[in-house]
């Protein structure tokens, strides 16, 4: 599993109120999701100020006048678990379909969503605990691909279309380029963010 030794700019959209105690008070002032769509920890978008502001006006759809906000976070990724990658994208597929197949699996999946975890933050944090035990330490965040069912966010797979000119690339595979996704960092260890202030939403 390969690891990133850079760092990253991570959007959290919130309530207004809550990006002005971060920035106040720090990081540590903040409390974590205990659940989540991926699991516990702090969720970021990925250098993507827009979707973060997006995401922040639906967390304050119905919340009884609560104004939108927003946080921008430097995150060290030296010690994160890739999941974008081949790599990362092969172990997902493995358990998944391992769950399909062997007992055992399943219920190590079954016990992570008693507590409270969704399926998919199962999954997610299933593959986290292989890997850990394989590499023999901890990660401090994850990094996934995500995509959302709405209009802001459709998945899409763009094929190569057959060339009109009988040009052709022999044996060469196939490729096609996948859009409407977005990546979503998921920070465990709240050391990993090293700089974190509130930032206008309409910036």
């Amino acid at each position: 599993m390969s690891e990133f030794q850079y760092k990253a700019i991570g959007y959290h959209g919130c309530f207004a109120s809550t990006a002005a105690e971060v920035d106040e008070n720090g990081v540590e002032s903040w409390s974590e999701s205990s659940a989540g769509w991926l699991g516990p920890g702090l969720y970021f978008w990925d250098n993507d100020h827009s979707t973060g502001r997006w995401w922040a006006r639906q967390a304050c759809k119905g919340a009884g006048g609560s104004s939108p906000g927003l946080l921008k976070a430097l995150i060290s990724l030296d010690d994160a678990l890739d999941l974008t990658n081949v790599f990362g994208q092969n172990a997902l597929q493995r358990l998944h379909k391992l769950a399909l197949q062997r007992e055992a699996t399943q219920s190590e999946l079954d016990a992570l969503k008693t507590d409270g975890m969704s399926p998919l933050a199962a999954l997610i944090h299933l593959v986290l605990k292989k890997m850990e035990e394989q590499a023999g330490r901890s990660f401090s965040s994850i990094r996934v691909p995500v995509h959302t069912n709405d209009t802001h966010n459709t998945m899409q797979v763009l094929s190569q279309e057959e060339r009109d000119d009988g040009a052709s690339n022999g044996d060469a595979p196939e490729l096609g380029l996948t859009v409407g996704f977005r990546m979503v960092i998921l920070v465990l260890d709240k050391n990993a963010i090293e700089s974190i202030e509130q930032v206008e939403v309409n910036q």
